[in-house]
């Protein structure tokens, strides 16, 4: 079967249960918010340099599945969604959400400022995923004001969903910033080093003077070891 059913050609599309609506119906504008969220933490997703977040990201992802299944129900198809064993966002999602916000709140520091994407790609491309989701979110509220039935667990994920980004956006920029200060004060101890083994003065130093010298260049390889593991 092709994807390219023409269908869609003269501007409706199918929500679930093959109901047919325009394109610009609120219920389609929010699955669309949506589906862009999921393209953007699947960029992120890609973008990870921690096999932990990737997995977070990509269990985010496949949750969205259910929730776009909630958006494009009409209200009159609501009863065959419920009766269905299509994939539907369950309270255990949000409570999942709950437990990884708590637990990155416990591991950073209270915010200070605004965060500024652009730390590195990563860090700006969570940063994008909050943003879309911020948007996903507004257009679900504006679904709902409608009249049509969105349900709460629907807002709530949402809402906790970008919660969670900006968390692990501040995670990573906090990260980089550390690494950064490794790195400047890697540089700083290694010439450090080099300049107590190729000191010109060695030959006039005492023995006590040598064995000092000796002692401080064998401390900063200590510390520069320290720093890169």
């Amino acid at each position: 079967m092709s994807i390219a059913t023409r269908t869609g050609d003269t501007g409706t599309t199918a929500l679930m249960f093959n109901r047919r609506v325009p394109k610009y119906h609120p219920r389609v504008v929010a699955g669309g918010a949506v589906d862009e969220l999921s393209a953007a933490l699947g960029l992120a997703r890609a973008s990870a340099d921690d096999v932990g977040v990737a997995a977070i990201l990509f269990a985010e992802q496949k949750c969205l599945v259910g929730l776009m299944a909630e958006l494009a129900t009409a209200d009159a198809d609501r009863p065959r969604l419920l009766e269905s064993k299509l994939q539907r966002l369950q309270p255990e999602d949000l409570s999942r959400l709950d437990e990884l916000v708590a637990k990155l709140e416990a591991n950073s520091a209270p915010p200070r400022g605004w965060d500024t994407p652009g730390e590195n790609a990563h860090h700006a491309h969570l940063h994008l995923a909050r943003a879309v989701c911020r948007r996903a979110e507004r257009e679900v509220v504006a679904l709902r004001a409608t009249g049509e039935h969105v349900p709460d667990l629907v807002l709530q994920y949402l809402n906790r969903l970008s919660d969670a980004l900006w968390l692990l956006a501040q995670a990573k920029q906090i990260a980089t910033i550390v690494n950064t200060a490794k790195r400047y004060q890697f540089s700083k101890m290694r010439a450090l080093a080099q300049k107590i083994a190729r000191d010109k003065d060695a030959l006039s130093l005492t023995p006590l003077q040598l064995a000092n010298r000796y002692k401080l260049a064998r401390a900063s390889g200590y510390k520069l070891h320290k720093l890169i593991h």
